[in-house]
């Protein structure tokens, strides 16, 4: 019997079809593709917002107004000048769609926080048992749109619907920024070299020669 090989490319999956003509095969490579698709596009908004996080974009105005579009009620700055640090090393699993809404879980670290004199505090210790933390978002489906701006390129001018498009959204505020170990390194050698203050200075020594052990 003849076997035909279709890969589904976006789950990494490998399916085997007996006796299929190649119109059959076409179809159903396209109705999975567009099923995976539906399914990979709220964890695509997790994946992007932790990346963006990874990257220490959550630190910068430019990088928060980005960001704020992943969520439904997007907003300023808290102004908490308390940096919360996590591994390096993350997860975001599969996300579970039902209807307009999903769920996404991600598995990371704690591994403490930095305050605005750049001192560094370990995470809270955790039972022995417990090896890592986890997160749940909440996901909804909703219309895009399109923002015309004005000349100055920042007044808001006219808010349109795409008809026919809709865009995967973290239901609520954003929460305080956060930053990967890597991140951190970056963030306190910045704020280093942009202060005169010793005992600033002298704090982001010992912060780097912690946060090092953790890289």
């Amino acid at each position: 019997m003849k076997m035909i090989i279709i890969f589904a490319a976006s789950l990494g999956v490998v399916a085997l079809v007996s006796g299929q003509s190649s119109t059959e095969k076409v179809e159903r490579s396209k109705e999975s593709a567009q099923t995976s698709a539906c399914q990979d596009a709220p964890r695509e908004t997790v994946e992007k917002l932790w990346k963006m996080a990874a990257r220490g974009e959550l630190l910068t105005p430019k990088g928060w107004a980005e960001v704020s579009t992943l969520f439904t009620k997007p907003g300023p700055p808290t102004g908490n000048k308390v940096v919360r640090i996590t591994s390096d090393y993350y997860a975001v699993n599969p996300s579970s769609v039902n209807g307009a809404e999903a769920t996404v879980d991600v598995g990371f670290v704690n591994a403490g926080q930095i305050d605005a004199n750049l001192r560094y505090s370990a995470p809270e210790p955790t039972p022995p048992m417990v090896k890592h933390a986890s997160l749940t978002y909440h996901l909804v489906s909703r219309p895009a749109y399109v923002m015309m701006y004005g000349p100055d390129g920042k007044t808001l001018v006219e808010r349109k619907e795409s008809p026919g498009i809709t865009v995967w959204q973290i239901d609520g505020p954003l929460p305080p920024p956060w930053i990967t170990v890597n991140a951190a390194i970056r963030y306190v050698l910045e704020c280093r070299n942009k202060t005169s203050d010793p005992a600033t200075k002298k704090n982001a020594d010992e912060t780097l020669t912690k946060l090092m052990k953790l890289h």
